[in-house]
């Protein structure tokens, strides 16, 4: 990251950072890297909440790096459908979204409909306007 910095390089994490990895100084240097989303428009970060069993790990680790880097700034994955149920699915979003950052559901080989108007329903950010159960009555 060093490099990125002292040679204002711009990067792109979309395959997402392993936030179990951070600490204060890795959070400190990842602020003073130019990040950016796959378009390099907006300054973006990846993550992925993808097993239940991480949840206190990924908090911990997330609130140190806000310290340093803006939620809006932080997409973080959560793969459904892999050995979870939904309420565990929605547990992890509603962890996202509590900490301020944007969730991005992925689906694993599960075509049930209630998973994917889940991810249609955060992937459009249509829970910004209508809770999930309303969402399901449309």
């Amino acid at each position: 990251m060093q490099y990125f910095i002292d040679n204002n390089i711009k990067v792109c994490f979309t395959q997402g950072l392993d936030i179990r990895l951070i600490t204060e100084e890795k959070a400190e240097m990842l602020s003073r890297v130019k990040y950016y989303d796959k378009n390099f428009v907006k300054r973006r970060l990846y993550f992925a909440l993808d097993n239940p069993s991480d949840r206190k790990i990924f908090c911990d680790k997330l609130k140190i790096l806000l310290n340093y880097i803006k939620p809006y700034r932080v997409m973080v994955y959560i793969l459904v459908g892999f050995n979870t149920t939904f309420e565990q699915d929605m547990d992890r979003f509603n962890t996202v979204r509590d900490f301020g950052c944007d969730p991005y559901i992925m689906i694993y080989g599960n075509r049930k409909s209630k998973i994917r108007n889940f991810a249609r329903w955060v992937n459009k950010r249509i829970y910004k306007s209508c809770s999930f159960k309303e969402y399901k009555g449309c």
